[in-house]
């Protein structure tokens, strides 16, 4: 039975393919656009605009979870407005009558579901109202803790005779 081993010739040739195929496809090349990534020499360049804005998500909910402890746990594929259905109350509602949250969920939708990649103009939609809402609740928490700052001062501080 006679053994079958690849020329050096076609060994060359399959990796120079694997080169030039790898290059060519290369999101970081100048020349090159990718759909759902951030141009060359952009302040986007290297972003995968998909996956930057299903990050998103996280930082969302671990805010949530500090203003709110008693939030539900977040589940693979629940919609924005449904998870963070008690933060509404607290964002700002446009001439619309519509949150952030509404845009957020928008952009959330469109990057898990829709089969184009998202354009650069949906991404920069989306990670605005999600910074808007993070804005929200990071001053919410600071708002928190400075009662909860004044809150125990006046517990722990003796009140003097001829005090108010």
């Amino acid at each position: 039975m006679a053994t079958i081993c690849p020329s050096p010739f076609t060994t060359t040739l399959h990796k120079s393919t694997s080169v030039l195929l790898s290059f060519h496809t290369s999101p970081f090349r100048k020349d090159i656009v990718h759909e759902g990534w951030g141009r060359p020499g952009t302040k986007y360049q290297g972003v995968y605009f998909r996956r930057a804005l299903l990050n998103t998500i996280q930082r969302i909910d671990h805010l949530a979870h500090t203003l709110i402890p008693t939030h539900p746990p977040l589940k693979p594929h629940a919609r924005m407005l449904l998870h963070f259905r008690f933060l509404i109350p607290l964002l700002p509602v446009d001439e619309d009558g519509l949150t952030p949250l509404h845009y957020y969920d928008s952009a959330i939708q469109v990057a898990r579901n829709a089969e184009k990649e998202l354009s650069e103009g949906e991404y920069e939609m989306g990670v605005r109202v999600g910074s808007e809402i993070e804005q929200t609740l990071q001053d919410c928490i600071a708002e928190m803790l400075a009662e909860q700052d004044s809150q125990s001062d006046s517990i722990s501080r003796p009140r003097v005779s001829g005090e108010g």
